[in-house]
């Protein structure tokens, strides 16, 4: 889209509207769109702030009002200010922060002034001058030479040695720097940064999280910290306990100096966040004696960000839950449903996951399943063609996607495990059963009542033709509520599943090719809804939100279900707030499973 107002003949479009913000226009010609963002047209506005006239200079893309305008101070003529960088572009809003409507560009401009002057009385007046701290990275990136993907536990205010590795080639360096309690961190390095950490050179890097209340202001634009001011930080701004602990660490015995050291500072801010910054130094060439005590030859500090990948950081960023990263979920039946659950766990947080299903993963089965044709077939020893057991697969992928998730598989049936033995249930946090066949599912709710301390167990399964899906929480800390509850028989009638949003005793199977084909239709979607279902709402069970068993349900759309001359039963008229009213009027008193007559 292009320009709908001229910005060269900005002081006419200006006298159109009632404003005393801007007293002067002066158009800029031959605009490097380069040096100034993005930026075709660039004016010069004198303005008033505190009573006085004052510069501020504007540019406007090609497609404005499609964007924000943008402001620099390129005269620097409000000195240093919070959220001014280094070219002057002073960042007064996130774009999302401000409704564009396209058909005022005026009014846009007015509106976008207004939040800057605001912005630069506040710095100026030094309201906002804790913006400083609170944006500290966002400076810090600006001065850096270099780089440091840090896996940094920020809630840890322990100073302590940090896992590095450099990766160097003719052409560039890679480094990479973890706690040393990250479990599986040879697999993690190669999963998300392609190097093998046991082929490159290991460095000392120590982390120092610097006092509550600390305040360091950013370094100004190409301003460079100088090896006494770093020292200064060190020295003043960590705890005594901390000083005592950094020399324990330096004077560790066989702990052997390096060329260079590597220091991460953590910088507490007021919003509970931490900044962090780093540098690398050269060593002091001295046993046990590090730069930071003894200034060594030839100093030379080389500031460096850190680009975070620690999983509480990723999963606080992401809307993961750190609540539930110390549980154990176990998913039994990984096929559709199942498959989409784990997955979910693994997004959702859980950092160990495991998965019991004794079936192979066939062509058949992908376009519905949350693995794809790839994790079908496999080669086996003797170089045939084998068919991958859908656990294995589903551990691969997993580990592949969120290297950071634990995954067991079990390439068992249910049925075979507990005959064994071979699995203490209790040491769950969670069980889900995501089979889909009833039979099976009764035996194994008749089991898990069976234990004296069975873990919360959870029931999940799609109806056909996209007509809804269900997830029956049960063992909550009540043992009344049960899946046997909801095959309560009724007298004069086959017994059938209550919950179901279809009139019993119709078949809805279907085969392509004869009786090895037989499936029953959903689609990929409804697995997903259903799957979504379940891990909501076991998330709230993992963390004490959710109380008593209830059964839950999604509803779906029944026009193909009903267009194949199929029926719904009378629960499939329930709005959604009869179904919440109704979640726990399933359970039958008379249950032989879960009741006391049971």
């Amino acid at each position: 889209m292009k320009l709908t107002f001229n910005p060269y003949n900005l002081k006419s479009e200006l006298e159109l509207h009632e404003q005393s913000m801007i007293k002067e226009v002066v158009k800029i010609t031959n605009v490097n769109s380069d040096v100034y963002r993005g930026c075709k047209y660039l004016a010069e506005l004198v303005i008033i702030m505190n009573g006085e006239p004052a510069t501020i200079f504007v540019g406007f893309k090609d497609n404005y009002p499609g964007s924000l305008p943008l402001f620099f101070d390129l005269n620097d003529s409000f000195g240093r200010i919070p959220h001014k960088e280094k070219d002057g572009f002073i960042c007064f809003t996130r774009s999302e922060a401000i409704v564009i409507d396209k058909r005022y560009p005026v009014s846009l401009l007015l509106n976008c002034l207004e939040n800057v002057i605001e912005l630069i009385a506040k710095g100026i007046s030094g309201e906002n001058h804790e913006d400083f701290q609170l944006e500290f990275e966002a400076y810090w990136c600006h001065i850096v030479k270099g780089k440091i993907y840090g896996a940094i536990d920020t809630d840890n205010y322990n100073v302590r040695e940090i896992n590095l590795w450099c990766e160097t080639s003719e052409s560039n360096f890679t480094i990479v720097a973890s706690e040393k309690n990250i479990k599986n961190t040879e697999v993690i390095m190669n999963t998300l940064f392609h190097i093998d950490i046991y082929q490159e050179e290991k460095f000392r890097c120590i982390y120092i999280p610097l006092k509550h209340g600390t305040s360091i202001l950013p370094p100004a634009a190409e301003e460079e910290w100088d090896y006494s001011f770093v020292k200064n930080i060190f020295s003043k701004h960590i705890t005594k306990k901390s000083k005592q602990k950094f020399q324990r660490i330096v004077r560790r015995k066989g702990n052997s100096t390096k060329k260079l050291e590597f220091i991460i500072f953590g910088l507490p801010l007021s919003n509970e966040n931490t900044a962090l910054f780093a540098y690398v130094m050269p060593g002091t060439g001295i046993d046990y004696l590090h730069p930071l005590v003894q200034k060594p030859k030839n100093v030379n500090l080389i500031p460096l960000m850190v680009e975070r990948w620690h999983p509480n950081y990723l999963l606080n960023r992401t809307g993961g839950n750190t609540e539930v990263a110390d549980k154990h979920v176990a998913i039994v039946g990984v096929g559709s449903v199942g498959s989409e659950i784990a997955t979910r766990f693994a997004k959702s947080g859980v950092q160990h996951i495991t998965v019991i299903d004794n079936d192979i993963l066939e062509m058949d089965n992908v376009y519905r399943h949350a693995l794809g044709n790839d994790s079908v077939y496999a080669r086996n020893e003797d170089n045939q063609l084998i068919n991958v057991p859908k656990v294995l697969a589903l551990e691969k992928e997993i580990r592949r996607k969120y290297p950071f998730t634990q995954v067991t598989s079990l390439p068992k049936s249910f049925v075979e495990l507990w005959e064994e033995g071979s699995i203490n249930w209790k040491d769950y946090d969670l069980l889900v059963i995501a089979i889909g066949l009833a039979n099976q599912e009764m035996d194994i709710n008749e089991k898990m009542h069976s234990m004296k301390q069975p873990p919360p167990t959870i029931y999940a399964w799609n109806e056909p033709l996209g007509i809804g899906g269900h997830s029956l929480i049960t063992l909550n800390n009540e043992k009344k509520g049960c899946y046997q509850c909801l095959f309560k028989p009724m007298e004069g009638k086959t017994s059938h599943n209550r919950s179901s949003f279809t009139k019993p005793n119709q078949d809805f199977s279907k085969d392509l090719t004869g009786c090895g084909s037989i499936y029953v239709p959903y689609s990929f979607l409804d697995s997903e809804k259903t799957a979504m279902l379940v891990v909501e709402n076991s998330l709230k069970l993992l963390t004490g939100k959710l109380q008593d068993n209830p059964l839950l349900s999604w509803k779906g759309d029944d026009s193909q279900l009903k267009s194949e001359g199929f029926a719904t039963s009378h629960r499939y008229s329930f709005g959604d707030q009869e179904l919440q009213n109704t979640q726990l009027l399933y359970k039958d008193p008379e249950c032989p499973v879960c009741s006391m007559k049971g």
